[in-house]
């Protein structure tokens, strides 16, 4: 079954992904009933056939007129919606949701608990479709998450994975494990090296690096066919990452910083950058969770976690109005006022924020 929704979701809420007896199908098997959406904007297909043998579609069509393999494994899912599975281009495998990173991770023992939460984030994101996702930033211990998911021992998407993020810039109350710190070029190119043979698919660089940083980092990862991904804000630090050739733009229009002028949207443009927004990563809290707080307590996610995880996930859930994390709706501040501050002054020091 996780092979085969790598290639279609089931948008559904009561639909089971742990079944083992279709993870490794020597028989066709075919999903019946669903209304279909394909993905390119074509009339939805009602009462659907589609047929999977060995890991491929091998048919698609109505019921009516598309003849099901004999012997064929047939799962009817009928009143269900079946549609291309969802990418999502920026992940954390690590984050189930807590409401404080300082907190969180601190509960976790820094990183002792990641080979518990992280199997949990890989199934909640396959449960909301999500069958492919790039995690950018997250200790190496999600080689082995990645290793797992990919023989079908457990469920979640196809993972593409940076590792650590390289840096110049410690991040209050993030493990040292996510990042790794360097203060010279030189030093960049050996780290980027050093992630790729230790299995990253991306790179990811993130602030208050130089050009000449950008650039030995590109380069490396480069000449190993490897693309970087920057998180950005600033102009000035996108300009510097454009002249680098820096291949895709994670975050950029997502703050508040001055409006970007003309000619650097041209510049992003005419270099053919994608650019990875994340703009809802900036609403933290959403205004229906606010209008209807029982929506936290799912009882699926609870069956999910361990008893002590989801009390620690939930508690920050319920303090979020009490804590100076969430002062409004849409608020960019993530932590205590205090760390706010110490963030953003050490961001215009390095010349990443306004």
């Amino acid at each position: 079954m996780f092979r085969i929704i790598c290639f279609f979701c089931v948008v559904l809420v009561s639909y089971s992904i742990h079944s083992q007896e279709i993870l490794r199908p020597e028989q066709p098997v075919a999903f019946v009933g669903a209304m279909l959406l394909d993905g390119y904007e074509s009339e939805p297909i009602h009462h659907s056939v589609v047929i999977f043998d060995k890991g491929h579609i091998v048919a698609v069509g109505e019921k009516h007129n598309t003849p099901i393999p004999e012997g064929a494994k047939i799962i009817d899912i009928s009143g269900k919606t079946l549609m291309p599975g969802l990418i999502d281009a920026h992940v954390h495998v690590d984050l189930i949701g807590h409401g404080d990173y300082t907190r969180y991770y601190k509960f976790l023992g820094k990183t002792k608990r990641l080979h518990e939460v992280m199997p949990i984030a890989a199934k909640q994101m396959l449960r909301a479709g999500v069958t492919s996702a790039i995690d950018l930033g997250t200790p190496f211990q999600i080689l082995d998450l990645r290793k797992k998911i990919r023989a079908g021992e457990i469920p979640g998407p196809r993972l593409t994975i940076s590792g650590p993020w390289i840096t110049r810039i410690r991040w209050p109350g993030i493990p040292h494990e996510y990042e790794i710190f360097i203060k010279s070029p030189e030093e960049a190119a050996i780290k980027t090296k050093e992630l790729i043979e230790k299995g990253a698919d991306v790179i990811k660089v993130w602030a208050g690096l130089s050009e000449d940083d950008y650039r030995a980092v590109v380069d490396v990862a480069h000449q190993h066919g490897i693309k970087v991904h920057a998180h950005l804000y600033h102009p000035t630090a996108i300009r510097a990452a454009i002249a680098a050739d820096v291949d895709v733009f994670q975050h950029v229009g997502s703050a508040r910083n001055p409006p970007y002028d003309d000619d650097l949207l041209a510049q992003i443009a005419h270099n053919s950058i994608p650019v990875v927004q994340t703009i809802s990563h900036r609403i933290w809290v959403y205004p229906a969770t606010v209008a209807f707080p029982e929506r936290l307590h799912n009882p699926v996610h609870k069956k999910d976690m361990p008893a002590d995880i989801y009390a620690e996930v939930i508690d920050s859930f319920d303090n979020f109005h009490r804590l100076s994390y969430f002062h409004e709706i849409g608020l960019e501040t993530r932590n205590s006022k205090v760390a706010a501050k110490t963030v953003h002054r050490s961001w215009r020091l390095h010349g990443c924020w306004n």
